[in-house]
């Protein structure tokens, strides 16, 4: 969220070397979380890891509130430097789990032939939910008056934008209802094809048959 990184380098003196550790940890947190859905998440049913990665990226989220309160130093005894490098490889890894189940979702439904089309659609429409989210972003920020000199209610701007993972669940029905069509258009295939090998099957015993018939009378003759 790009209200909550101008919260911490307005607020907080990060060193570069911080910055780039930062910047590292980010990067090994998503690779690690990648590794992670492989491990514990590729056998569960895409509903379930569906739900269950974006609540922990929901609560994940809700980490920055801490450091918006700055209740790691109240509560907690950490210094606000070291709790950003934390904070930062918890949202890293749990922003990246959770973009995992609408990818696989994405190229296990891509039909053959146009993958670089799916990608580009896929790509355009990460864009644009960036432009809508940027954009209701500002509307927060001007509603809550948020400010480089009031942060006062950025707490509750974390906490709005973390609860709003859960609205792509009020469209999971959609997508067991396009599962149980795919099932029936699966299976409807499944039968047209052995239908269609039946009669290929048929159609080249009769013509053996015919053949076998043809050449016996031939052979009688001679």
């Amino acid at each position: 969220m790009d209200v909550y990184s101008g919260y911490v380098y307005d607020e907080f003196d990060l060193k570069t070397w911080q910055l780039q550790l930062k910047s590292f940890l980010s990067l090994l947190s998503a690779v690690i979380s990648g590794l992670c859905y492989w491990r514990w998440f590729t056998n569960l049913s895409f509903i379930k890891t569906f739900l269950l990665t974006n609540l922990l990226s929901m609560f994940g989220l809700l980490s920055q509130i801490i450091l918006a309160t700055k209740s790691n130093q109240d509560i907690f005894h950490i210094s606000s430097n070291w709790f950003i490098l934390i904070d930062g490889t918890i949202v890293a890894f749990v922003r990246r789990l959770a973009m995992m189940p609408p990818v696989i979702l994405a190229s296990q439904n891509c039909p053959v032939g146009f993958e670089g089309s799916m990608f580009s659609l896929y790509t355009d429409i990460g864009h644009i939910g960036t432009l809508i989210s940027s954009g209701l972003s500002a509307a927060m920020v001007r509603g809550l008056h948020i400010s480089t000199t009031d942060w006062s209610f950025l707490w509750l701007m974390i906490l709005l934008c973390a609860t709003s993972n859960i609205i792509p669940f009020l469209f999971l029905p959609c997508l067991a209802w396009n599962r149980s069509e795919n099932i029936i258009r699966d299976r409807l295939s499944e039968t047209l094809l052995q239908t269609t090998s039946d009669l290929d099957a048929d159609n080249n015993h009769n013509q053996m048959q015919c053949d076998n018939t043809e050449i016996g009378p031939k052979v009688e003759h001679i």
